[in-house]
C-alpha cells in the first residue's frame, strides 16, 4: 500500500480542499450500489438516507457555497455514521463493501471540518473496495493473507482491468478538476461517476461462478 499512497498523494497534489472533496465524492458515487446491495439483505440499512446526504453535498458544491457549514456537515455525518454496518456483520462480503462506501463518504465529509484527515483516504478505499471484490470473486475470501502466494495474487490484482479502471477514473477526475475553472464541470463529473457505477453483483461484473472458473 505504500506505493499506492505515494501514487495517490502525487495524483491529488495541487488540488485545493474543495477540489479534493469533489474527487472523494466521485469515488463514493461509483461504489454506492454496494451499499444498496447491502441494504437489500437486511431490514435496518436505509440507502435513501445516504443518497439524501450525497445529494445535499452536491447541491452545496454546485450552488458554489464558499464555506460549507460545519454544523450542518456534522449533522450529516451523524446520519452517515448511523448507517454504518454493525461490527458483527462486517465479516460478510456485503457488509464489508457497505462499510467501505460509508468510510469513503465519511472521510470526504470529515475532511471539511478536520484538516488532519488524510486527503487520499476516500480514493484509497475506492481502490481497496475493488481489490476486495476481485479477491472475493476469485477465491471466495475477503483477504488473501501475507504468504508468498498472496504476494503473487496482490501483484495480479493491481494489474487487473477492474482495479485499473478505478484508478483511471480517479486520474481523469483530478485532471479535469485541475485544468477546468468552470464550475459546470462538477455536475458533468458527477454524471460520469453515476454512469461508471459498479454493478450490484459479482455475477454482473465478472460473470457467474461457473464462468469465472474458466476465465
Amino acid at each position: 500500500m505504500e506505493n499506492l499512497d505515494v501514487l495517490l498523494t502525487n495524483l491529488i497534489a495541487g488540488l485545493d480542499n474543495r477540489q479534493t472533496f469533489v474527487a472523494s465524492l466521485l469515488c463514493t458515487e461509483r461504489i454506492l450500489p454496494l451499499y444498496q446491495r447491502f441494504a437489500e439483505t437486511l431490514p435496518g440499512p436505509d440507502v435513501s438516507q445516504i443518497e439524501k446526504v450525497i445529494n445535499s453535498l452536491w447541491n452545496d458544491l454546485i450552488g458554489n457555497k464558499e464555506n460549507l457549514n460545519h454544523q450542518l456537515m456534522s449533522e450529516r455525518l451523524n446520519v452517515v455514521q448511523s448507517q454504518m454496518p454493525d461490527i458483527e456483520n462486517k465479516t460478510s462480503y456485503e457488509a464489508l463493501m457497505a462499510s467501505n462506501v460509508i468510510i469513503c463518504l465519511d472521510s470526504a465529509m470529515r475532511m471539511q471540518i478536520d484538516k488532519s484527515i488524510q486527503p487520499t483516504l476516500a480514493l484509497e478505499f475506492a481502490l481497496e473496495t475493488r481489490r476486495t471484490m476481485i479477491i472475493y470473486a476469485e477465491t471466495g475470501l475477503l483477504d488473501v493473507g501475507s504468504d508468498d502466494e498472496s504476494i503473487v495474487i496482490e501483484k495480479r490484482i493491481i494489474n487487473h482491468p477492474f482495479y485499473l479502471d478505478e484508478y483511471c477514473n480517479q486520474y481523469k477526475d483530478v485532471f479535469m478538476l485541475k485544468n477546468t475553472i468552470d464550475k459546470a464541470i462538477i455536475p458533468y463529473l458527477r454524471k460520469n461517476a453515476i454512469r461508471n457505477r459498479i454493478p450490484l453483483t459479482l455475477d454482473e461484473l465478472f460473470g457467474t461462478i461457473e464462468q469465472r472458473k474458466y476465465n
